[in-house]
């Protein structure tokens, strides 16, 4: 497990498709830093998410990426139950584009759940690595593979896994929405797949639910009773 969370760091400090090995390291660092920011606690002590007309005080690292993005890395950490499209609009009109947001939010959610194990456990958090230099790829998906309108994001057609892509829905043909959910950037996707092979269960795995998974204490119902109640807790958007 230490390992992949070590990959996956590695692989921040890479450029990726729409943000730079720096700017990467920058959101995961944002999103350790949203858990100590004071206009959050009072932004969720508001009626609505949109309360208070105040902006963040951008860090270094947060300069890197923006004030759209740090707002919008704060919203997913801090307040994740109300998020809305508005987030996704917002950040659109700021400048950002689909891709951008949806590698950040990769990034972000990635960076939460391993910290989050660290903390359980009463752990120190990884260092974050030195960025690898270098733009971003700037590598697209073709608009014809694309299915717009399910989601806030446009997302890779359940059909449109084939080429370099193949290996997305590990050969099936098609996928639920949740494992879609980032595919507009394959590489966050199979950040995601690392990740969740590692904290849950790989996608051959995942339809057994009369499974006892190699390596776990516990049963696969056992798995899904802890993963609805910690949802429960945390107002599981989804």
């Amino acid at each position: 497990m230490l390992e992949a969370y070590r990959e996956l760091w590695q692989r921040f400090s890479q450029p990726g498709d729409s943000w730079s090995g720096a700017q990467r390291l920058a959101i995961a660092q944002e999103t350790r830093d949203a858990r100590n920011c004071d206009l959050c606690v009072r932004r969720k002590q508001q009626l609505s998410p949109y309360g208070l007309d105040e902006s963040h005080v951008l860090s270094e690292t947060g300069g890197l990426i923006g004030a759209a993005a740090v707002d919008s890395i704060h919203r997913i950490v801090t307040d994740p139950a109300r998020l809305s499209r508005r987030m996704v609009e917002e950040a659109r009109r700021s400048g950002l584009s689909d891709e951008q947001i949806v590698e950040m939010i990769g990034v972000a959610c990635v960076t939460m759940a391993v910290d989050e194990h660290y903390r359980a456990l009463g752990l120190e958090l990884e260092p974050l690595p030195e960025p690898v230099p270098g733009p971003p790829t700037g590598r697209r998906l073709s608009e014809d593979r694309l299915e717009v309108g399910t989601s806030y994001v446009p997302m890779l057609a359940r059909d449109s896994a084939v080429g370099e892509e193949a290996d997305l829905w590990s050969g099936r043909r098609t996928a639920i929405h949740i494992l879609r959910a980032l595919s507009l950037i394959p590489d966050a996707l199979r950040d995601l797949t690392i990740l969740s092979n590692e904290q849950y269960l790989t996608l051959e795995e995942a339809p057994a639910f009369a499974l006892q998974p190699e390596g776990r204490a516990i049963n696969r119902l056992q798995m899904e009773l802890l993963a609805t109640r910690v949802s429960q807790v945390n107002e599981c958007f989804y």
